[in-house]
């Protein structure tokens, strides 16, 4: 998310006729985080658990939204694992994403009160994260985004000992804490020395279109305007201020040039440096170069599987009382796995998985192209293939980690990629 001053309302605005009111704010962008930006100025109170009363400068129809995929067909929210978490290196992300976790909770109470048709529409698993670590460099840095996680107020995950466990290089604490033998029985750890697992803290997955849809629905009644159509392009002043925003909404000859707003947020995820790319300075005498984002998108592809190996069902059915699916579990190489079911029967304990592994990074340059073609956009798009899934990588690469890790998996069948 980028955030630009604009300039003081001097012009009215040529709207589109789906557009009934002057916009104040206009969010370029309608996935999670536009949706969750808009939420925050119409109903600042609820959008956390506090008791704290906040009133918004805004009503809601001083909010714009543009959306180019009404649908989210293409939204990179919908397409990813749907994973929240709170392990992380620094005070700042843990923090950040404590409180996502608890306008998480808040959103998805509203929407479970709201239905009874569903009784979970964001299908919510808390089934943790398990990062694993096979060297002391990365048994050192689980350990310290343990203690950094624990003092920001994230609390309930635990550090597990793997087999290459050395109480003379770790924390003496570490020593009696518990195998991860013992907890993930599946699992291969004979070559890891530490685990840290966050089903605890509220770690797990859930549905973005369900989250997305809701918020949407919400935020519509509310009085929210949303235009369907493309930022194609703007002006900006000597003082990168945005005077101008061009939207295309439907073919070329169908414009609406927005004059009159205060605030502009920029919220199109991987296509931000492209939008503002398209932003040109307001006089020709004015030759600076439209500030850029560093921002391009990245192929990023998520394999599906199925495993219905008797001796993993056992293992995942053990403890009918407290069924619990396997964690979003990050092995050392960097691949990651989980459970997949979102349904609130089976609660991700079927025999559904995801996976995926991000390409290192002269993959990624090799593959990619790099970030020195910034001024070459339209090769860059080409260049990224970025719908295309890269379904060699799955049994050349993927599979094997899969199966040191888990033997069971030596009878999954591949099901699909995106």
């Amino acid at each position: 998310m980028a955030y630009f001053r604009a300039l003081p309302s001097s012009q009215s605005c040529a709207f589109s006729s789906s557009t009934s009111t002057s916009p104040k704010v206009i969010i370029i962008g309608s996935g999670p985080t536009a949706l969750s930006t808009a939420h925050h100025l119409v109903f600042p109170s609820s959008s956390t658990s506090t008791s704290t009363s906040t009133v918004s400068p805004y009503t809601p129809s001083d909010i714009l939204m543009i959306e180019r995929d009404p649908t989210y067909g293409t939204n990179s929210a919908c397409l990813s694992a749907g994973g929240v978490r709170t392990q992380f290196s620094y005070p700042q992300n843990v923090a950040m994403s404590n409180y996502g976790l608890s306008f998480l909770s808040t959103i998805r109470e509203e929407c479970m009160a709201s239905t009874t048709d569903n009784p979970d529409p964001m299908q919510f698993v808390n089934a943790g994260y398990l990062f694993l670590a096979g060297t002391q460099n990365g048994s050192d840095c689980l350990q310290k985004n343990h203690a950094t996680q624990q003092d920001v107020g994230v609390l309930g995950s635990i550090l597990l000992k793997g087999g290459l466990f050395s109480s003379t290089n770790n924390n003496n604490a570490i020593e009696t804490s518990t195998d991860l033998s013992s907890s993930f029985p599946y699992l291969n750890s004979t070559d890891i020395q530490l685990g840290q697992y966050s089903r605890g803290a509220g770690d797990g997955y859930f549905d973005p279109y369900g989250y997305m849809q809701y918020l949407k629905q919400k935020l519509t009644s509310a009085g929210v305007q949303f235009l369907k159509g493309e930022v194609v392009g703007g002006k900006l002043d000597a003082q990168q201020s945005i005077s101008e925003i061009h939207v295309n909404c439907g073919n070329d000859n169908n414009k609406s040039v927005f004059y009159s707003f205060e605030k502009v947020v920029l919220c199109a995820g991987s296509s931000s440096g492209k939008v503002l790319d398209s932003f040109t300075p307001c006089s020709s005498s004015f030759h600076s170069p439209v500030q850029q984002i560093p921002v391009i998108g990245r192929r990023r592809v998520i394999h599906s599987f199925t495993c219905s190996d008797p001796t993993l069902k056992t293992i995942i059915e053990s403890d009918k009382s407290n069924t619990v699916p396997h964690p979003l579990t990050v092995d050392p190489s960097g691949l990651w796995y989980r459970s997949e079911g979102r349904d609130h029967k089976t609660k991700g304990c079927g025999d559904k998985f995801l996976t995926g592994m991000s390409p290192t990074e002269s993959d990624d340059d090799d593959d990619y192209c790099t970030m020195n073609l910034m001024d070459d956009r339209d090769r860059i798009d080409k260049c990224l293939e970025i719908n295309q899934a890269d379904t060699d990588k799955f049994n050349e690469v993927i599979w094997p980690i899969l199966y040191n890790r888990v033997e069971a998996f030596g009878q999954l069948k591949h099901t699909g990629s995106w």
